[in-house]
């Protein structure tokens, strides 16, 4: 047992540098603090470490690696075993993560199990094999928590394709408001709404698509546009704020 966690931990160590080329957590992504569950005997699990790229939600699953305070690295996408923690496109979460010094952690376990609201927030209770519980929920005795930039299909915040800028219309200073954003670090409270070609990024493809739209009869922006309506795809931009289709 000391040998395999011992190759265990070689492993972690030589494979870090390239995990963290090929990983980008999107936990977190509004910078709220919001990374942290809580194991009963073991302290805090960050989903977002600053020793590496920490975790990343899809439609199919989790995968990367949290980091326990008094457990060292949890693989969230174990190559052996069972597989790793999944999900079924809703937000319910399933499977099993690797503790290098903790063992495995049931993310479905009977009676209790952890999923995904449509706001990105972890709910419920995993249960690891030698350590207890490990809580995802939040309350009022417990202000920790873990939010994701993924959300379900179809649910999530509501916002205006193009209306980067919010004023509830869509025109050169939106096109302005992106330019700024990616040259000048302007904030933007809602990247979805910057996003008008949908390519999951914001960047100088937007403001040219936007602006063919409104000088040259270009394409209008994606979905939602031009009224209120959540992403239809999924993506880690994620809308911060975008009252005026939440109130």
């Amino acid at each position: 047992m000391r040998r395999s966690r011992l190759r265990a931990s070689i492993s972690l160590a030589v494979l870090w540098p390239l995990a963290a080329a090929a990983l980008g957590s999107n936990i977190d992504p509004n910078g709220e603090g919001l990374q942290y569950a809580w194991g009963e005997n073991v302290g805090w699990v960050n989903f977002q470490p600053n020793q590496g790229p920490g975790v990343t939600v899809t439609g199919e699953g989790l995968s990367g690696l949290a980091w326990g305070e008094n457990i060292g690295w949890i693989n969230l996408s174990p190559a052996n075993g069972f597989g790793g923690v999944i999900q079924d496109g809703a937000g319910n979460l399933a499977g099993f993560a690797w503790a290098e010094n903790a063992g495995w952690i049931n993310f479905a376990p009977a009676g209790a199990g952890v999923w995904i609201d449509d706001e990105g927030i972890f709910h419920g209770w995993a249960w690891g094999e030698n350590i207890g519980w490990i809580r995802f929920s939040q309350s009022a005795s417990h202000p920790f928590g873990v939010r994701t930039a993924w959300r379900p299909p179809g649910q999530g915040p509501r916002f205006v394709r193009g209306d980067v800028n919010q004023d509830s219309s869509i025109d050169l200073a939106d096109a302005i408001g992106t330019l700024k954003y990616i040259f000048a670090n302007a904030s933007v409270a809602c990247l979805d709404a910057a996003d008008v070609n949908e390519d999951d990024n914001v960047d100088i493809g937007d403001a040219v698509y936007l602006l063919a739209h409104l000088f040259v009869q270009g394409p209008p922006p994606a979905p939602p546009h031009p009224a209120c309506g959540p992403d239809p795809t999924i993506d880690a931009l994620g809308c911060a704020s975008f009252p005026s289709c939440n109130e």
